[in-house]
């Protein structure tokens, strides 16, 4: 059964407390609940610890100093801030919702800490959705000390392998994880030029923590800026390609579906049977190829080196399959 407000609160500084590694006595637990605005006797303590007992799974061990006990956990089979933690994440994913921030992953990871509070089974929980993502990702393993060196802000080093280029050895303060078409990339700051990157995960390897390099914070306003003018990752911190106006004409029948999937700040118009959709953004592969992935339902109007290089494309495949029949 859930505890009352006043018992979850208490139990929350019980928490921090007993993970102390010197333990902590009763007299400094009512000192501390006491400046939380808990005026609480020893029995109330205990009776406190009985709920992390039963509800949380809690072991103790009891030390001396002097004639106080000295109490810490030996163990604990769940969290007792858990509860309090996933509202916490619900409430802010919400918030991102309502900014129109919001990702399932998100709301699928405060979820999952509301389910594995109440007791639910990992398994069953994880079955229950399906993320579209590559099996085969190599590189992933190492995307909890990258989040870790992000959050804390700790410079890392690590092998980088392109795939057509010699290994580096690199040293970078990390920004961002970001997903696209089922890869993997870190957006990173290089601690010898100040340029921003952004590497695959697939190609990162022998991660080590530079905790004597001291990290640099990066402008990011400039981050996001570039992120948000790039369809895809590529090209996105090269400063000499200028964001563009890319305009379509999209047909009436396959507009719906773009309006369910469409380009950063997508502007559209209606023009007869067509729509005529334009946005800014980088020119770069990823682009081309999801232009090209709209097939005879869209045909680029401007740039015109864009719509050339659209033709030069279709023209070069036309020309590969013409020789085939043959």
């Amino acid at each position: 059964m859930p505890v009352e407000k006043k018992v979850s609160s208490r139990l929350r500084i019980l928490d921090n407390l007993f993970r102390r590694q010197v333990g902590v006595s009763y007299r400094q637990i009512q000192e501390i609940l006491a400046a939380e605005g808990y005026a609480v006797s020893v029995r109330t303590i205990q009776n406190d610890i009985d709920v992390l007992k039963k509800d949380y799974g809690a072991t103790f061990r009891e030390g001396r100093s002097g004639h106080q006990i000295l109490l810490r956990y030996q163990d604990i089979t769940k969290s007792a801030l858990a509860s309090d933690a996933s509202k916490t994440l619900i409430n802010e994913a919400r918030e991102k919702l309502e900014k129109e921030l919001f990702s399932p992953h998100l709301l699928f990871a405060a979820s999952m800490l509301e389910h594995l509070a109440e007791g639910n089974p990992v398994r069953q929980f994880i079955d229950a959705v399906d993320f579209d993502y590559n099996g085969d990702l190599t590189g992933i393993e190492y995307f909890p000390d990258l989040l870790r060196a992000i959050i804390n802000r700790t410079c890392i080093s690590y092998t980088y392998k392109p795939f057509n280029a010699d290994p580096l050895s690199v040293t970078v303060s990390p920004i961002l994880l970001k997903n696209y078409n089922q890869r993997w990339y870190l957006i990173c700051m290089s601690m010898v030029d100040g340029r921003y990157y952004i590497n695959a995960l697939d190609r990162i390897q022998e991660i080590v923590f530079a905790d004597d390099i001291p990290f640099k914070e990066p402008d990011y306003d400039y981050v996001r800026d570039c992120l948000a003018h790039t369809f895809g990752v590529g090209k996105a911190f090269t400063d000499d390609i200028p964001t563009e106006q890319v305009v379509l004409k999209v047909s009436s029948k396959y507009y719906p579906y773009l309006e369910t999937k469409p380009f950063p700040e997508q502007e559209a118009r209606k023009e007869g049977e067509y729509y005529i959709v334009s946005f800014k953004l980088k020119i770069n592969k990823e682009l081309k190829n999801r232009i090209l992935a709209l097939g005879p339902e869209a045909e680029v109007l401007a740039p015109i080196a864009l719509r050339d290089d659209i033709s030069l494309i279709i023209n070069t495949m036309r020309d590969s399959y013409a020789k085939i029949t043959k």
